[in-house]
């Protein structure tokens, strides 16, 4: 698992959200509702987004690596998809030049500005999915319950992938062409509605990540009180 980084706190207190939700709608189903509230008020994960929306209309974060050849190879797969009108937005790497890449791009490109916590919250309110290759926060995404499509080579042990196979189908799928995509988004929308994805995406977390509290930041830096 990845030390105690702050920037993972959000990853654990999003699954306490999602916990709290679990636990009122099972509340709702048996006709029990706790005290203060109705039970309804937190959408479950699985209500979190419309699994039967068309993929084609699903917005679509493309997550973008520092190294070229990975670059290149999701820009050319979006490429048609973004000329036939869907909805994608780019965040680059921050020490890539977005102007380098420029024949990939299609002519007005949506890019991402900001710290990639506000890219990846945008992307999960417009209930959207996340596309990328070599890059370690496609493992945020699936943790925050965001669908991750991972774009792969068609030749074996030319992708870099950093996601583990825990997940894949239900959490992420690996995709590559532009026409897999819209399959993979179906099925992992289907999965979206699984009664146990609660529970798989803390097993998720909990493989990659560590929960920055101030006892593992002393434990995993030898700090003394």
């Amino acid at each position: 698992a990845v030390g105690p980084s702050l920037r993972y706190g959000d990853l654990f207190r999003e699954a306490a959200r999602q916990t709290r939700a679990e636990s009122k709608t099972a509340n709702a189903t048996t006709g029990t509702i706790q005290a203060g509230g109705s039970g309804l008020e937190t959408p479950s994960p699985s209500e979190d987004r419309n699994p039967g929306g068309e993929p084609s209309s699903i917005p679509l974060l493309a997550l973008l690596s520092y190294h070229p050849d990975e670059v290149r190879r999701v820009l050319q797969m979006l490429l048609p998809l973004a000329e036939a009108g869907a909805d994608i937005t780019y965040k680059f790497h921050p020490a890539t030049r977005p102007e380098h890449y420029a024949p990939w791009l299609p002519v007005s490109p949506q890019f991402a500005q900001g710290a990639l916590q506000t890219a990846l919250q945008s992307i999960r309110y417009k209930k959207g999915a996340v596309l990328g290759s070599g890059s370690g926060s496609l493992a945020e995404a699936a943790a925050l319950g965001i669908p991750v499509l991972a774009v792969q080579d068609p030749v074996p042990g030319l992708s870099l992938n950093y996601l583990p196979e825990f997940g894949q189908g239900r959490l992420w799928e690996a995709v590559e062409s532009a026409e897999q995509v819209q399959v993979a988004l179906q099925e992992l929308g289907t999965a979206l509605a699984r009664p146990d994805r609660g529970q798989m995406l803390r097993q998720f977390r909990d493989l990659l990540f560590t929960e920055p509290t101030k006892e593992r930041i002393r434990e995993d830096f030898l700090l003394s009180d």
